[in-house]
């Protein structure tokens, strides 16, 4: 079989990787950068006064690159679509996480509110796991464990294992998330124990490529909702759905292909669809939800570059010139 944008021959050990990331690897097509698209986003974004980029969890790392600064120059917003994770968890003062290679090493896996069956991520963790436990994801079950563990540091799942992760289920209470974070500290002299959150299903694949980037370029996180150019200087803004209900956006361009995102009140606002998934094959990046960065190819130096970079970049310059 041939190499094609929509196929990309690439090795079944990066596939492989990926498919934690992308996980409909065949359904990614490459972005039409047609001139009419173009033309008909400058001529919008001309006359508009408070445009946002929303979406972004399905670009690559390169392309995310690009679209800041243009976020920055169309005075507008960025906003991921689903909303990336609660505001809460940027105030947690403990945090023992840890990468998925530490949880494929671990003797226990204590699974809360979720199982192996809880997404591709969870799969892959189950199908490495030793020991499991199951337990509620309920905030009183964390606290009765720290009150034991307390009184008795071997209670638990706890005192016979070593090395032990705990793995939350997607969207898990930022309160018990905060618990187990301190319940791992408590007992870290003791036992290895690591907390890692289970990415949501619904987001997609890149968004902790999505939190990072954008933290590193605009010193803003996005978690919780999004990052406001509109008065030159980039701030924590609220999530799309609560800025389409204050009429707070009169243009949308759509990174997302998902038509669970074109939600009633969206439909009357002048929209512009951008097909940039990542690509498996082209030369750019993604990051898996531990923080691992993956190449979307295998030698970076032969393969294609991402074509959203460039839809992005002439997009830059066409809104630089315009007069």
């Amino acid at each position: 079989m041939s190499p094609s944008p929509s196929n990309p021959m690439i090795s079944e050990t990066l596939r492989n990787d990926l498919s934690i990331v992308l996980p409909s690897l065949t359904a990614r097509a490459p972005l039409d950068i047609a001139s009419d698209i173009l033309d008909k986003a400058v001529d919008l974004l001309s006359h508009s006064r408070a445009p946002a980029i929303v979406g972004l969890s399905n670009l690559s790392i390169e392309a995310l690159r690009e679209v800041i600064p243009l976020a920055e120059r169309i005075r507008g917003r960025l906003l991921p679509l689903p909303t990336i994770g609660n505001r809460i968890s940027t105030t947690q003062p403990v945090t023992e996480s840890a990468t998925l290679g530490h949880l494929f090493a671990c003797d226990m896996i204590v699974w809360v509110g979720c199982d192996g069956g809880s997404g591709p991520v969870a799969q892959r963790i189950a199908e490495r796991q030793l020991l499991g436990a199951f337990v509620d994801s309920s905030l009183d079950v964390v606290l009765r464990l720290r009150d034991d563990l307390t009184r008795n540091p071997t209670a638990g799942p706890f005192g016979a294992c070593k090395r032990v992760a705990v793995v939350l289920k997607p969207d898990c209470d930022p309160r018990v998330i905060s618990q187990w974070h301190k319940l791992a500290a408590q007992i870290q002299s003791r036992t290895r124990l690591c907390v890692f959150s289970l990415p949501a299903n619904s987001m997609g694949g890149n968004e902790r490529g999505v939190i990072e980037t954008i933290t590193w370029q605009t010193g803003v996180s996005p978690i919780g909702g999004g990052i406001d150019f509109s008065d030159g200087n980039p701030r924590w803004c609220p999530p799309a759905d609560v800025l389409l209900k204050r009429g707070a956006i009169d243009l949308i361009l759509d990174t997302s292909t998902e038509s669970r995102n074109q939600t009633d009140i969206s439909r009357t606002i002048p929209r512009i669809a951008i097909n940039g998934n990542a690509i498996p094959g082209t030369a750019a990046q993604v990051m898996r939800c531990d923080g691992i960065v993956l190449w979307l190819c295998d030698d970076p130096a032969t393969a294609a570059p991402d074509p959203a970079v460039t839809f992005f970049a002439t997009l830059m310059r066409r809104i630089g010139t315009r007069t």
